[in-house]
């Protein structure tokens, strides 16, 4: 009974198979010289596979019995690091790494959130994850608000689908290994990813059958017509449905516009749909369960490791 509510605590799904776990990290752009992140090694098979392909392995476990099962099994490995600690907490490093990890289900998109806006994302991230969160980073199916604040800066693909027997205890949803690589050059620059994602949010929230309706309503009428008119890309179609060279076109026609009116009204429209998306993150009077955390606001904690160099 213990063991089960630590499961839940931690909404831990391991998987089980050293043989498929050394084919998936053999088959990864994970080299000889890179340093990688995994995130829950729990008991460490997946620690084990990538220490014995990369430089050096930081090993971030927010469980402290499965943290000091790792760092006893692999005290006398030099090149892995464990930490005791929750990956939100952590300060990624500023300098290149890679990420390999079977991340808690529960929690996926403020760790997708928290790699991939921070001062220098990961260079590749390889993630098991529920097929239905895969598709909304990946589009695979259509295009998701989620997916298109990524894409200027990141490429996405499903590179592994599991079987649910893979794992121990064995889930109830479909997962697959999500890869998120980082763009070298970026469709648009780093240092504008908060201003575009302002762009995606207003036009998303703004609740319109296609994009130009959506810009009607979110802008003044000469503005919204000059947009239409320059983006040079047909806007009639839905958010979801407009491709990224399509929002890249309809970005650059905004960042040229000089008339303040247009920012007033994104950031009103976007500030508005991150309040809603704050409020029910808010846990309830009653204790009820909290939805995935905001990230953003989260100052990273220096944590010292527990073993390793």
């Amino acid at each position: 009974m213990r063991t089960q509510r630590r499961r839940a605590a931690y909404s831990q799904n391991f998987l089980h198979s050293r043989q498929l776990v050394s084919a998936l990290v053999e088959r990864s752009s994970i080299g000889s010289d890179d340093v990688v992140i995994e995130i829950g090694p729990g008991r460490g098979i997946i620690t084990d596979a990538l220490a014995s392909r990369s430089r050096h392995v930081i090993t971030i476990e927010k469980d402290p019995r499965y943290a000091s099962q790792v760092s006893r099994r692999f005290g006398d490995r030099a090149n892995v690091t464990v930490f005791a600690c929750d990956i939100l907490d952590f300060p990624l490093p500023e300098t290149p790494f890679k990420v390999f990890a079977n991340i808690p289900y529960r929690i996926t998109t403020a760790i997708v959130d928290y790699l991939t806006t921070g001062v220098a994302p990961p260079v590749d991230a390889y993630l098991t994850v529920q097929q239905e969160a895969a598709a909304r980073f990946t589009g695979e199916d259509e295009a998701s608000m989620v997916s298109t604040c990524m894409k200027p800066w990141f490429e996405m693909s499903i590179v592994h689908r599991f079987r649910r027997r893979d794992f121990v205890p064995r889930p109830s949803v479909d997962s697959v290994l999500l890869r998120i690589s980082r763009r070298e050059p970026p469709l648009i620059p780093w240092d504008e990813r908060e201003q575009f994602r302002r762009v995606v949010e207003a036009i998303y929230s703004a609740w319109q059958p296609t994009v130009v309706r959506a810009l009607r309503r979110l802008l003044p009428r000469d503005i919204a017509t000059d947009v239409t008119a320059r983006s040079e890309v047909s806007l009639a179609v839905r958010p979801a449905q407009l491709p990224i060279e399509g929002w890249i076109a309809v970005y650059e026609v905004l960042s040229g516009c000089d008339d303040d009116r247009a920012w007033a009204s994104i950031d009103l429209a976007s500030g508005r749909l991150r309040r809603q998306q704050e409020e029910l993150r808010r846990p309830t009077r009653t204790g009820g369960s909290r939805r995935e955390p905001s990230v953003r606001s989260r100052r990273p904690r220096r944590r010292e490791p527990i073993s390793g160099d």
